[in-house]
């Protein structure tokens, strides 16, 4: 943090408002990193003031004196002095030693009077020591130094790696343009820096805050040991030589290091937002590497470490996130490698050790290229069918479909791979519901994180993993409180069957975290609909969960909120959801929604996987339009509002029944009365079915209603009758008049 000094004239009522650095070094010098953020004279004398100079001066002199002129400062005005032109001595900085105090003098004069004066403390830090993020954290990327010597030794090793796995041995960055490529390369750089078995030690307290000193690559190589800053700015070093752009991480009381396996960069400088990492990252755009697990005599794999990196940023990480720096983007703004070079460093050579096949791990299957063009259904025009469904969506909050709420109606499942539960439920797989696991929870006595760190390896996931395996789901709720409320959502959906014809109890994979217009929230939404159902033989038999007979759906309500709210359109979820050999493609659902939002601050897919009943407004209705189109299409009148709307409706030509004939004209079975009638009720009801039904062929002419009016009571002249002459005759007038009517 900036230090603030305010010293006000004893008699006079001036004061010097001054902001500067904590801390400063050599770095400031090279990157043009102003010391002074804000000066400004308060006059409060009483009186205005005219011809002041300001003088700046240090104790020790690691700056050259400067003088600002001011002409005129009215009373009870102040006086901004915008980026005074302080220069450094970068011969006395790069003599600093070691940490030590120093004074940024002010003095201000008038006609050769000192009016008033004022120091402001601040560190004189080494060329090697970095100030924390409190003191221009930007320039943490000027300690990420590729040109050291020590760098080519590491990358020619990798080079050796590359060629011992049979892998194009070339350093060559995004040359070929591929995530797997840029992936080995990374993966090669770890395991020629994991030969050199360096250990690790811990930092000072809150180095992310206060700084810390650097070790350089010479030093980490030749000592064999580093800190988790050195080793991050170590792998990053090694990372950007090799032509790929490494982001530096840090959280509280830790530092590890980020590689784009695309050529890209955040468009700032510093990120002070983990979501934005976590997109990239689950768009396999990024992957974030805790360097950490390459010390040690059980150094891990690079799968390990990216592994523990994206853990480090999760949402239930327990260190909280400080904030990350693009180095690329630090390069476009100027900010070079330090040049700390010293003689007498010590030469690192290869670490001799032989490079065998197997030391590269496997590179996971990316899909390259998803930014290609696709249909922009934006300007597609609309048919009436897709309107009307469009409008039987709730689309505000109250809604479960756009803001999801945990309740004691929802079961949260945990599932390490919603897309192999997904598969094997759309293969007849039943799965026993379980309450929630007490491995490695924190009431068994062990370490979890312990555990990983020597395993390298997550054993809570593993044991989650096989218990799916066996057809076994644990759940997030407490088993003495499981039955409960399972047995709950088991008589609410049966009910809601019976009642109303249709499954409302589905499986929720992924959420949408989203932030409205008007920012609040941030809100849940679930994603792919899965229905399911419960099932169990006896009371005591416990409950297993099945597939339903309908389809999976991705979740309508919110393909149209995007539509409305946002002028967000993803074609590719709005037919058909796309599958993969045994079912859904969940992966691939999450994948194209990350794509669609990775640059809305705010927005984010969770993996979270829930049980819960799930409707809304009109849903029947717009399941019949979903499900039912072409069987809807085969009544006449339907197929005219959807497909001739504008033009005449061809009704039936005939004739309307009387009731004293209705007996021997319709059979009492075709009709259903649920209630008591008289013949006038059951005359107007069989008038609808035949007005209603297609005309046969060959008969054009509209029906004369007029030869029944004798026989309908005055009551029922405006009744039914009147209502069906009125509708034919007002449809033969403009469509949009015709619209209404009908």
């Amino acid at each position: 943090m900036a230090e603030r000094a305010e010293i006000k004239e004893p008699a006079g009522g001036l004061k010097i408002n001054c902001t500067a650095a904590d801390n400063v070094n050599i770095a400031f010098y090279q990157n043009a990193v102003p010391i002074v953020r804000e000066l400004a004279i308060e006059n409060g004398t009483g009186r205005d003031l005219s011809e002041l100079s300001v003088h700046l001066t240090a104790e020790p002199p690691f700056l050259t004196p400067a003088v600002s002129q001011i002409q005129y400062v009215a009373d009870r005005a102040i006086h901004h002095i915008r980026s005074p032109d302080l220069k450094l001595d970068p011969a006395f900085l790069a003599g600093v030693t070691a940490s030590r105090r120093a004074q940024l003098r002010i003095r201000v004069e008038s006609a050769g009077e000192t009016l008033i004066e004022s120091a402001v403390e601040l560190n004189l830090l080494p060329p090697s020591h970095w100030g924390g993020v409190n003191a221009a954290p930007e320039l943490l990327a000027a300690f990420v130094r590729p040109t050291d010597p020590t760098i080519d030794v590491i990358l020619r090793e990798a080079s050796g790696k590359l060629a011992a796995a049979g892998r194009h041995d070339a350093i060559d960055g995004y040359h070929k343009q591929t995530k797997a490529r840029a992936w080995e390369i990374a993966d090669a750089v770890w395991a020629a820096l994991v030969s050199h078995s360096i250990a690790y030690v811990l930092p000072p307290k809150s180095f992310e805050r206060s700084g810390q000193q650097i070790r350089g690559p010479s030093e980490i190589l030749s000592r064999k040991v580093g800190t988790c800053l050195d080793l991050t700015l170590l792998y990053a070093s090694c990372l950007e030589q090799a032509g790929l752009n490494p982001v530096l991480v840090l959280t509280e009381g830790h530092a590890f290091v980020g590689v784009w396996l695309v050529d890209e960069d955040f468009s700032s400088l510093v990120i002070d937002d983990p979501q934005m990492l976590r997109k990239r990252v689950q768009l396999d755009e990024m992957v974030l590497v805790e360097t950490t697990i390459l010390t040690g005599s059980n150094p891990g794999r690079f799968k390990q470490a990216v592994d523990a990196g994206a853990k480090l940023i999760a949402e239930e990480a327990t260190s909280e996130f400080e904030l990350a720096i693009d180095v690329k983007r630090a390069r476009s703004a100027k900010i070079r490698p330090l040049d700390l070079s010293r003689s007498g460093e010590p030469t690192i050579t290869p670490s001799g050790a032989p490079s065998v096949p197997n030391e590269l791990g496997e590179i996971p299957k990316f899909e390259e290229n998803l930014d290609k063009p696709r249909e922009d259904v934006s300007e597609r025009s609309l048919d009436r069918l897709e309107v009307w469904k469009r409008n039987l969506l709730d689309l505000t909050l109250r809604n479960r479909l756009l803001n999801f709420k945990d309740s004691k109606s929802t079961i949260g499942i945990e599932c390490p791979d919603a897309a192999i539960l997904e598969d094997k439920l759309s293969g007849g797989d039943r799965f026993k519901l379980l309450g929630r696991a007490s491995v490695l929870d924190g009431s068994d006595g062990r370490d979890t994180a312990l555990l990983a760190q020597r395993l390298q390896d997550d054993a809570r996931k593993d044991f989650i993993s096989d218990a799916m395996v066996r057809g076994e789901l644990h759940t997030a709720v407490p088993e003495t409180e499981l039955e409960g409320r399972l047995t709950d959502l088991y008589r609410a959906t049966r009910l809601a069957f019976e009642e109303g014809g249709a499954n409302i109890l589905y499986l929720c994979l992924g959420f949408l975290k989203w932030t409205p217009h008007d920012g609040a929230g941030p809100y849940r939404v679930p994603l792919i609909l899965v229905p399911v159902q419960l099932e169990r033989k006896s009371v005591r038999s416990g409950f297993r969960l099945a597939l339903h007979e309908d389809e999976a759906r991705f979740n309508p309500t919110l393909l149209q909120m995007l539509k409305q709210d946002f002028d967000l359109s993803i074609p590719e979820l709005e037919g058909e959801l796309p599958e993969d050999a045994t079912g859904v493609d969940v992966a691939g659902i999450w994948k194209t929604i990350r794509r669609h939002i990775k640059s809305i601050k705010g927005w984010e897919v969770t993996e979270q996987v829930v049980l819960a009943t799930l409707s809304f407004t009109k849903y029947l209705m717009w399941k019949d339009l979903v499900d039912r189109t072409e069987i809807l299409k085969r009544n006449s009148v339907v197929r005219h509002l959807i497909d001739t709307p504008t033009h005449t409706c061809d009704g039936s030509g005939a004739a309307f029944v009387a009731e004293h004939t209705i007996d021997q004209v319709i059979d009492p079975a075709e009709l259903f009365t649920p209630l008591s009638a008289d013949s006038s009720q059951v005359a107007r009801r069989a008038a609808w079915r035949r007005f209603r039904a297609l005309r046969p062929a060959g008969h054009g002419q509209e029906p004369d209603y007029r030869e029944y009016d004798h026989e309908l009571p005055r009551s029922s002249k405006d009744g039914s009758f009147r209502v069906a002459k009125d509708c034919c005759a007002r449809s033969r007038k403009t469509a949009n008049a015709g619209d209404r009517s009908r």
